[in-house]
């Protein structure tokens, strides 16, 4: 290698591959949440509407009120339009309250 060759190698900027930045990664995520949680929103209301994954304050409390007063996670989940396994997401009983 000549003399430019060195210079070129030494003076190129080295970055850590894209699997490897952290910063990227979490961006990637984050789209890739924020593309799930805009196809749900679009979907529902259709018969091949699975039930919400995402949920706001609101829908989470509502679930925690029935689930402490003894409702059956599949009757919380239903009667919330939620898909199967959402409420035990939220942890097991007593994890988790509702503000009174």
């Amino acid at each position: 290698m000549d003399a430019s060759g060195i210079a070129q190698t030494l003076s190129a900027p080295q970055y850590p591959s894209s699997r490897a930045n952290i910063t990227l990664n979490v961006l990637e995520a984050r789209r890739k949440l924020e593309a799930e949680a805009q196809a749900e929103l679009d979907n529902l209301g259709k018969l091949t509407n699975k039930g919400r994954q995402f949920l706001d304050i609101t829908t989470i409390k509502q679930a925690l009120v029935l689930r402490d007063r003894g409702v059956a996670t599949s009757d919380i989940e239903s009667q919330l339009g939620l898909r199967p396994g959402v409420v035990a997401k939220l942890g097991p009983k007593g994890l988790v309250s509702p503000a009174s």
